[in-house]
């Protein structure tokens, strides 16, 4: 008795026939594994929405350089050199004072030069870290480097939307992940209760198969089938629930919510291991 296909088909039938010896514990199982990976997925969803707003909020931060008045042409060149120099930093731009002056007139439709008789506004530099250092410890590092430099007068960068940045993201990620796992486990968990169940009701079948000298691989392979279908339809169920949440979702915020549509077909293969992993843990303790 072992892999040949007779045995396969009968793995394969007595798997789906087990729905049958335990009717309301396979539905009870299937709607939670279906809740869990709703949850688990949407989860994932807020996630990766949150951490591409998080990218967009942290490309969007700037170190600003302001220079001191008496600087010549020759040294601010040589100042913008060292700053690109600099490892982390992606991007470097000179604003001149006369730019400042027409960025401040662009955005509160106020000319300072009518009001002052001189311009106000320092020229500047504004410089872009790198992607892995846009957060509040790779910005100041970046600060903190600059400031160093001859012909800096002050520089200026949010660091209190990076720490609050960071904070935010840490604590999304440590709730997602513990909601996560203590979904995946109770549905893992639901599904080795339910095949114990099966298990149980089929006691003397079991050990008959075990007289006539029935590999343990055959006796366990209809549990481990049932398992992973109850897994898949509880998936299958996610995954659909999932995309009808995300069309609602997307009907009341257009454009907000950008899903992947890998989520849903990994909802439904999730589904199928927590099936497997549940009814593989159930089959080794009940035929130790």
């Amino acid at each position: 008795m072992g892999s040949n296909p007779v045995s396969i088909w009968y793995g394969i039938r007595e798997g789906i026939a087990g729905f049958r010896r335990a009717k309301a514990a396979s539905a009870i199982t299937i709607f939670t594994v279906t809740f869990a990976l709703l949850l688990v997925g949407l989860c994932g969803i807020v996630a990766a929405n949150l951490s591409q707003l998080v990218s967009g909020l942290r490309a969007r931060v700037e170190i600003e350089v302001f220079l001191a008045s008496d600087l010549t042409d020759q040294e601010v060149q040589k100042l913008e050199e060292s700053i690109r120099a600099l490892d982390g930093v992606e991007a470097v731009e000179f604003v001149s004072k006369e730019r400042a002056a027409l960025e401040f007139r662009q955005t509160f439709g106020e000319d300072v030069l009518a009001i002052l008789d001189q311009n106000p506004f320092p020229a500047s530099f504004r410089v872009r870290p790198a992607a892995r250092l846009r957060t509040s410890e790779g910005a100041e590092r970046i600060a903190e480097a600059i400031r160093r430099m001859p012909g800096v007068d002050e520089v200026l960068y949010r660091g209190d939307l990076l720490r609050l940045l960071d904070r935010y993201a840490r604590l999304a990620l440590g709730l997602g992940l513990t909601v996560g796992g203590v979904l995946v486990i109770g549905a893992i968990l639901l599904v080795h209760n339910t095949l114990r169940l099966v298990m149980m009701a089929r006691a003397e079948v079991i050990e008959i198969m075990r007289l006539v000298g029935a590999t343990r691989r055959f006796i366990r392979r209809p549990f481990v089938v049932h398992g992973v279908f109850e897994g898949l339809l509880g998936g299958v169920l996610g995954a659909l629930c999932l995309a009808l949440l995300v069309r609602l979702a997307r009907i009341e915020i257009p454009n907000l919510v950008e899903v992947d549509p890998r989520w849903y077909y990994a909802t439904a293969l999730g589904g199928a291991l927590l099936g497997w992993m549940g009814s593989r843990l159930a089959v080794r303790r009940y035929l130790r």
